[in-house]
């Protein structure tokens, strides 16, 4: 089974279309849709109760306001399946894309969708947008020394090994996404980087903003682990 665990926070618009095409694209594969609420303070929680009154295989998983990683963790803790997605709101793939991402992990612990390797492909993203994503990407490799172009993306993991990986990952907020590829990395785990096609939809919590906030901490992330 696979658990395709959505992090989501104020999410009531975008989440309906995401919803419908992941139900669609996945009824012939046995699934289950998480979304861990991350204390939503619109009709997040309703959208979704909505849906699940509908599909059997769709749930909520609700938590106080803490983060991004804080909502993955709860997802992932909360799943069932034997195969973990860590996604966002606007994210969905076809089912062949699934089928064939399923099948690398055969080969591997881990998959990373990456905006920042070869072949790869942005659809209407702004040249500031990019610059901030490269900037970060370039920071965290030049910190890190991570073989890998983006730590920001979709995940695609075995299960086991992720209940192994995330108690090492303390980061409550975006940079969750980061440690869980670190501790990954550390841990000796079959990680393999493959292209992404990707854009950013209306309502997207990336921005200026954020991304600031995310270099911040990746400098006192870094300092936490030296000291």
């Amino acid at each position: 089974m696979i658990s395709w665990i959505i992090a989501a926070y104020n999410e009531e618009k975008r989440l309906p279309k995401t919803l419908s095409r992941l139900a669609n694209e996945l009824k012939d594969i046995d699934f289950e849709i998480i979304v861990s609420d991350d204390g939503s303070e619109d009709g997040t929680i309703d959208v979704v109760s909505m849906y699940s009154n509908v599909l059997s295989n769709v749930r909520i998983v609700t938590n106080a306001h803490m983060g991004r990683g804080s909502a993955l963790r709860n997802g992932l803790n909360n799943s069932k399946g034997d195969i973990a997605v860590f996604s966002s709101a606007d994210i969905c793939m076809s089912h062949n894309q699934v089928e064939e991402l399923l099948k690398l992990l055969n080969d591997f612990d881990l998959i990373l969708l990456s905006k920042h390797t070869h072949g790869s492909l942005g659809l209407d993203v702004g040249i500031a947008r990019r610059f901030l994503s490269l900037s970060f990407s370039f920071l965290v490799r030049l910190l890190w020394r991570l073989p890998y172009g983006d730590t920001q993306g979709v995940k695609i993991g075995k299960t086991a090994a992720m209940r192994e990986i995330i108690p090492h990952a303390k980061s409550k907020g975006f940079l969750f996404d980061l440690e869980v590829v670190v501790h990954a990395h550390k841990m000796n785990r079959k990680v393999v980087e493959i292209p992404w096609t990707y854009s950013y939809s209306e309502g997207s919590k990336v921005n200026f903003k954020a991304v600031l906030q995310m270099t911040l901490g990746l400098l006192l992330l870094k300092i936490k682990h030296i000291v």
